[in-house]
């Protein structure tokens, strides 16, 4: 039996934020990482092209969210914005990649955990819904499409 043990004590660490909420509009957000930083080193003294392919590599869970922020990571370092078009391709590929964990739970790991059959047909429309939404254009209607037929797909 194994203690149970505070979330972000172990050797991957953990990253906290904390957004203050006016009810209106978000007016702070601080971030704290315990997470270790050796893998950062992996990513010094190379061009933002390589970087950007080693996030998505490094970092297997939230690959999109990772290199979305890395992206804009970039483009601050740079002085720069993200145009329009960028910015909103990379909305919509994390909230793809959040879509699909989501329901990946919801459709795979739900049903087992409380006592039901695991739907492993769900994975089919999930996998092909999130291809589709990486390659979607910057049109939230083409993601819509893309989220009813994984939702309604059997």
């Amino acid at each position: 039996m194994s203690a149970a043990r505070e979330p972000g004590t172990g050797a991957e660490g953990a990253l906290r934020l904390e957004v203050g909420w006016d009810g209106e509009a978000v007016q702070t957000v601080r971030v704290a990482s315990t997470r270790p930083l050796a893998v950062t080193r992996l990513l010094e003294g190379i061009e933002p092209a390589e970087m950007l392919r080693r996030v998505s590599l490094l970092y297997a869970v939230c690959a999109e969210a990772q290199t979305a922020a890395a992206t804009a990571a970039i483009a601050a370092a740079r002085g720069q914005d993200l145009a329009p078009s960028e910015a909103r391709a990379s909305e919509l590929r994390v909230a793809g990649e959040s879509a699909h964990e989501h329901l990946f739970h919801v459709r795979v790991g739900l049903p087992g955990a409380i006592g039901g059959a695991t739907d492993s047909q769900g994975l089919s429309p999930l996998s092909r819904m999130r291809s589709a939404m990486r390659e979607a254009p910057a049109d939230g209607g083409a993601c819509a499409v893309v989220l009813r037929e994984a939702l309604t797909e059997r």
